[in-house]
C-alpha cells in the first residue's frame, strides 16, 4: 500500500479516534453494566472499581483514575488541555499493568511516557495506541510493554527517534476500517528507526498492505554473528542492502532469514535463486528504491525463490527483472509467486520481468511452441 493514500487520513486522524463511539467493542468500557453480560468483558476485568470512564485524562478527573488495579478498563485520552505533569501521571499509572481499551497521547510536550513504563499490555478489539502530534516527544519509553492490540500509531513527533519498546514480544494488530492502516510508523524525526526485533514484530501481520513506515531500520550497535551490516557467512538478519555481483561468495547468503534492504543482482553467474535457500522476507521501507533489482544476468533462468514468503516496499515498482535470460520472460510462476509476496493491493504492477506484468509473461508462447 504505497504510503500517500493515508496522508490527508493522518491529518484527521486524532479527532477520529477521540470521536470514535466503539459501542460495540466492549474494551471501550462505555457502559460496565453491559460489559458484565459480555463473556469476553467478564474475563477482562471484573471490578468495577477498575473501570474508569470518563477517558479524558485531566487535572480535575485524574483523582478518579482507578487506584490498586492491575487490570484497568477505559479509553485513556491525554492532550494538550489535560494539564498534567508526568509525575502526577506515574502516580496515576503505577498499578496498571494492563490497560483493555485504548491509550491516545496526542499535542503533549513530554518527552518521552516513561510514566508508563509499568505498561505491560494493551488489549484492544478495534483501537489500540496512538502517539501522535508531539512536538517534544524523543521516545516512548514503554520499557515493560510486551503486548499489544489493535491500531498501533506513531505519528507526527518530529523529535521522535526511537520507539524503545525493548520487551515488546507480541502485537495482534488489525483495523476496523478499509482504508485505515492497523500498523503506522511515520512523519517522526528524519533519524527514527526500528530496532531489528520492533521491525519483525510490527511486520508480524498476515495482511502487510496495513503497514505504513516512513522509518527504516536501525543498523544493529553492535553486530554479532546472526545480525550484520554486510553479508557474512552465518548472518540471518541484514541490515543494508544485499549486491549481488560476478565474484559473490555465495556463502555468506546461506544462513540468511530477514534482509532489511533491497536485493541488488547484477552481472552474476547465477542460473536459479536456490543460493538463497533460507530468505523468508525482504524490508525495503525506502520509498525511492527497488526491494529486487535483478539485471544483466545472462544465465538467469528461474527466478523463484525456496522461501520467501513476505516483500515489504513502497516502490510503486517493487520488484524489477530486467535483461537477463531470455527464458525468464515466460517464468509466470515466479513472477506470480513474488508478486504473492509483495505488500498492498494495488500490487498488479508492483513486479515486472522486462516490462512485462505476470499476466503478460502468462500469455507468452515460448519460441518451440510450449509454455
Amino acid at each position: 500500500m504505497k504510503n500517500s493514500i493515508f496522508l490527508p487520513f493522518f491529518c484527521i486522524l486524532p479527532c477520529f479516534l477521540k470521536l470514535a463511539s466503539g459501542q460495540n467493542d466492549f474494551s471501550d468500557c462505555g457502559n460496565f453494566s453491559k460489559l458484565q453480560k459480555h463473556s469476553k468483558a467478564k474475563k477482562a476485568i471484573s471490578d468495577p472499581k477498575c473501570v474508569f470512564q470518563i477517558g479524558n485524562l485531566t487535572s480535575k478527573s485524574i483523582g478518579s483514575f482507578p487506584k490498586k488495579c492491575s487490570k484497568v478498563c477505559s479509553k485513556i485520552y491525554i492532550d494538550e488541555t489535560s494539564q498534567l505533569s508526568a509525575a502526577q501521571l506515574k502516580s496515576a499509572f503505577k498499578d496498571m499493568k494492563i490497560l483493555s481499551g485504548r491509550l491516545e497521547i496526542v499535542h503533549t510536550t513530554f518527552k518521552n511516557l516513561s510514566f508508563l513504563a509499568g505498561l505491560q499490555t494493551v488489549e484492544a478489539n478495534a483501537f489500540g495506541v496512538d502517539i501522535s502530534g508531539n512536538p517534544g516527544l524523543e521516545e516512548l519509553g514503554l520499557t515493560n510493554l510486551t503486548s499489544i492490540s489493535g491500531i498501533f500509531f506513531v505519528t507526527m513527533n518530529p523529535k521522535l527517534k526511537r520507539l524503545k519498546l525493548p520487551s515488546l514480544k507480541n502485537a495482534q494488530l488489525h483495523s476496523p476500517y478499509t482504508m485505515t492502516p492497523a500498523v503506522s510508523v511515520s512523519f517522526n524525526s528524519p533519524q527514527f528507526c526500528l530496532t531489528l526485533q520492533e521491525a519483525k514484530i510490527l511486520l508480524n501481520h498476515r495482511k502487510i498492505n496495513s503497514f505504513v513506515f516512513f522509518s527504516k531500520v536501525c543498523k544493529p550497535g553492535n553486530p554479532t554473528k546472526k545480525n550484520c551490516v554486510v553479508p557474512k557467512i552465518g548472518c540471518e538478519n541484514l541490515v543494508g542492502d544485499l549486491k549481488i555481483g560476478p565474484k559473490f561468495d555465495f556463502k555468506k547468503v546461506k544462513t540468511l532469514k530477514f534482509l532489511y534492504g533491497s536485493l541488488i543482482v547484477k552481472n552474476s553467474s547465477l542460473t536459479d535463486f536456490k543460493v538463497f535457500e533460507n530468505l523468508m522476507e525482504i524490508v525495503q521501507m525506502n520509498s525511492t528504491k527497488l526491494a529486487i533489482d535483478v539485471q544483466d544476468n545472462k544465465n538467469l533462468q528461474s527466478a523463484m525463490f525456496p522461501k520467501l514468503r513476505r516483500i515489504y516496499t513502497d516502490h510503486m515498482i517493487g520488484v524489477l527483472f530486467k535483461s537477463n535470460h531470455n527464458s525468464l520472460k515466460f517464468d509466470f510462476k515466479s513472477c506470480f509467486s513474488i508478486r504473492n509476496a509483495v505488500n498492498g493491493p494495488d500490487n498488479h504492477f508492483s513486479t515486472l520481468f522486462d516490462d512485462l506484468s505476470c499476466e503478460d509473461m502468462e500469455k507468452l508462447k515460448k519460441p518451440n511452441g510450449g509454455r
